[in-house]
């Protein structure tokens, strides 16, 4: 075990004379903020020593020459101090799981895997996540007529969850904007008629915005191969193999009434499909002390075949009540 981790390596088929084996693997990880910047705890929201309680600066009154004051979104009468945990406490202890099991065996001819694995994530933003959970198979088999076929095939869903960008109407947008003096944390996001309140006119609390307005994905792929070769002769190899990707990709953001960009409402959503299929056959010949001792000679001759589809569709709402 390391910083956290606990790791057993997945062995493969090959080598286990006939035995079949079952290896689990497991692990944990732990992730914080790497930096954050160090903000000033002197003075508090404005300018030029004057309190404005809609102002994203942090150049007011200096703290104890104010008791009170009002704050902006509420109106109500709040202590003047700081909250320089403002942004830090935003953020969250973001966790990644790892787990997985994997079936193996074979013996001098043959070999085979099977397993099945999950990655949990929860990220250091608010209702931010990643989860990934795939199933393969495989193997590998010499006929006794001197064939040898393979092949794998994996299946994987991937979903995740994440929080706008950009300036302005977004979580990120307003999160190093908070006055020193605003208690974010601590302040409801909704009044007691249900109305958003934001001592900024026209945007949103980052922690309103990462529950309203996000980015989803779900992601569903399979991909394999199968080879199939046979040596004619010992210097003479003729083998085909085909792989295959296709995967269905679908993709929303969402910007629930009220958000900054879409006062309405919208959604955007995204379907997104490619498949490729692609092969591959090889014919290799080689010879060892062509004419002359120590000369050899490798004559490789191949043919390739590859096709591609790709699809993409969407539509974008606004206006929704």
């Amino acid at each position: 075990a390391s910083a956290g981790v606990l790791m057993i390596t997945t062995k493969t088929g090959k080598g286990l004379q006939g035995k079949t084996e079952v290896t689990f693997t497991s692990s944990a990880n732990f992730q914080n903020v790497a930096y954050l910047p160090k903000l000033q705890s002197l003075y508090g929201q404005g300018a030029n020593n004057i309190y404005n309680n809609q102002s994203t600066n942090s150049w007011g009154p200096s703290f104890g020459s104010l008791d009170q004051v009002v704050q902006g979104g509420t109106g109500a009468l709040v202590p003047y101090q700081p909250y320089p945990n403002n942004i830090t406490d935003f953020y969250n202890t973001g966790a990644f799981y790892q787990n997985s099991v994997n079936l193996a065996g074979g013996d001098e001819k043959s070999n085979f895997v099977a397993g099945v694995s999950s990655t949990i994530q929860n990220g250091i933003v608010p209702n931010s996540k990643y989860n990934r959970h795939t199933a393969n198979v495989g193997g590998n088999r010499t006929l006794n007529n001197g064939i040898s076929i393979g092949g794998t095939l994996t299946y994987s869903k991937t979903s995740q969850r994440g929080a706008t960008m950009g300036n302005g109407g977004s979580a990120f947008g307003q999160i190093t904007r908070i006055p020193v003096s605003y208690d974010l944390n601590g302040t409801p996001l909704l009044n007691e008629a249900g109305e958003r309140q934001y001592f900024l006119p026209g945007q949103n609390s980052p922690l309103w915005s990462v529950e309203n307005e996000f980015f989803e994905s779900d992601v569903d792929r399979v991909f394999g191969n199968l080879n199939i070769g046979y040596d004619f002769t010992d210097w003479l190899n003729v083998s085909y193999r085909v792989t295959g990707d296709t995967y269905f990709d679908q993709r929303n953001q969402v910007l629930r009434n009220g958000s900054a960009r879409a006062p309405l409402g919208a959604i955007d959503a995204d379907n997104r499909f490619r498949s490729e299929l692609n092969g591959d056959l090889m014919i290799t010949a080689k010879h060892e002390d062509l004419f002359v001792d120590g000369l050899n000679a490798t004559l490789l001759l191949g043919q390739n075949i590859n096709s591609r589809d790709f699809r993409e569709s969407g539509i974008v709402s606004s206006g929704l009540s």
